[in-house]
């Protein structure tokens, strides 16, 4: 829960922009999302294929994604 709201972030690997897309649904108008999510080659396993969801406080409206994912990789939706 982010700022106690229920939201569904999910990750795909944008190969033509070498990086990675995350989208909140719903999305909360006050909620900022810090992609530092690293795209990479190769395989989508061990190093290339973690990432890692942070919420600094219960009061806060930012969500900090951070780690390397795969353009193979294929991420479940997390719920935040």
């Amino acid at each position: 829960m982010v700022n106690f709201q229920s939201v569904e972030f999910r990750m795909a690997p944008n190969a033509a922009t070498r990086s990675v897309d995350i989208v909140a649904t719903p999305a909360p108008v006050n909620l900022a999302i810090d992609n530092r999510i690293a795209f990479v080659a190769g395989r989508c396993s061990g190093a290339a294929a973690r990432v890692d969801f942070e919420v600094s406080s219960a009061e806060s409206d930012r969500a900090v994604f951070s780690g390397d994912l795969s353009g193979s990789a294929s991420i479940a939706p997390s719920r935040g």
